[in-house]
């Protein structure tokens, strides 16, 4: 692994970029299936969590909004959000001032709601929040080496969900690209991937695994 960051800040790093990613396009898929849930497809956001592995009920749209947000499960917006923070946190002398600011924001924000009723409008917002605190992240002005780590967790984490959500491989072509760019900038050993098979599990399973091409875990 090049540079000076540690295994561990790496590691850090490398995660809080994909719970970022993770908390974004559960917010933006939660708030469509919230839409059709409303008067299209009662059984649309049932049916988006099926595509993650999950499998709950809910008798209208508010209180599926709700379980896609404070629901007891790893594709739950909050626990995203809670995990990217901890994270963040463990390598808070690494990341901007900003960036972490506005994803504490974000976290205080979801714990103020939590025994509400949780707003399309507040996650709207929160989208817009996200957004930015990604686009903070994506600089390379001050923090270049350890911003790859963020974007390549973030890129891993959009192969993995546009996969299992849409089931499609030419979604992720241009994120393929990017994860091989940043693979080379992260490490000189980096073996470039490419697509070989179509079989989705499959492909979960390449990329989860090129993190371990970068930073040399202890066993």
């Amino acid at each position: 692994m090049a540079g000076n960051i540690t295994i561990r800040a790496a590691d850090h790093l490398y995660w809080l970029g994909r719970y970022l990613q993770r908390g974004e396009t559960m917010i933006a898929e939660s708030l469509n299936a919230y839409d059709y849930v409303i008067d299209r497809n009662f059984a649309e956001g049932q049916e988006l969590f099926a595509k993650l592995g999950l499998s709950f009920e809910y008798k209208n749209a508010k209180e599926f909004l709700h379980l896609a947000t404070y629901g007891d499960h790893t594709s739950s917006i909050s626990y995203n959000f809670e995990m990217a923070r901890e994270n963040a946190i463990i390598c808070r002398d690494l990341i901007d001032d900003r960036g972490f600011g506005f994803l504490n924001q974000i976290h205080n924000t979801l714990q103020a709601a939590k025994d509400k009723d949780i707003s399309s409008y507040l996650l709207e917002d929160m989208l817009n929040d996200t957004q930015t605190t990604l686009g903070i992240f994506f600089s390379e002005i001050y923090r270049p080496e350890a911003y790859h780590f963020i974007k390549f967790g973030q890129y891993i984490e959009r192969v993995d969900l546009m996969v299992r959500i849409f089931d499609s491989l030419e979604m992720i072509l241009l994120d393929i690209e990017k994860i091989n760019m940043l693979g080379h900038k992260l490490s000189s050993d980096f073996k470039e991937v490419k697509l070989t098979f179509s079989d989705r599990d499959r492909v979960s399973i390449l990329f989860n695994s090129l993190i371990k091409q970068i930073i040399a875990y202890e066993s």
